[in-house]
């Protein structure tokens, strides 16, 4: 009487399956790698204005309503200069504050610039405005706060 050998390991077919989702799983996580990488970017970016601006209207909270001045704002480093360039906005691009740094060099053809309004006698409205070119395309982040004369 013959005995029949006992066969271990893989078919063909259980081997090209294997490959195939292997393949394809190798396929979609290298596919998305530039997509994760545009996205952090981008946060990045967003964050690092975002903390600029921030630490701006910290400093500018800190002068106080009095001294809302294009004179005073140029003394604590805010503005580049005493002459607007539109209206009561004024460039804060290359301003180098100790405490937050210089736009354009934290980003991208960073600019910024701090808007003072006065929408009644007793209130500044204080607004910055930051923009920068991001793989070909205009980003831009604003934060304001409001100023009572106490």
């Amino acid at each position: 009487m013959r005995r029949k050998k006992l066969q271990t390991g893989f078919t063909i077919s259980e081997t090209l399956l294997s490959v195939f989702l292997i393949g394809s799983a190798a396929t979609i996580v290298g596919a998305t790698m530039p997509v994760a990488s545009v996205s952090k970017s981008k946060a990045m970016y967003t964050t690092l204005a975002a903390n600029y601006a921030q630490k701006q209207i910290e400093q500018i909270k800190v002068l106080e309503y009095g001294n809302l001045t294009p004179a005073r704002l140029l003394e604590a480093k805010l503005i580049d200069s005493v002459t607007p360039i539109s209206g009561t906005t004024y460039a804060m691009t290359t301003v180098d504050s100790e405490v937050s740094g210089n736009i354009a060099r934290l980003l991208p053809s960073g600019t910024a610039t701090l808007t003072v309004t006065q929408p009644n006698t007793e209130l500044k409205q204080v607004e910055i405005n930051i923009s920068w070119s991001e793989r070909g395309k205009a980003r831009s982040y604003k934060v304001g706060t409001l100023v009572a004369n106490l």
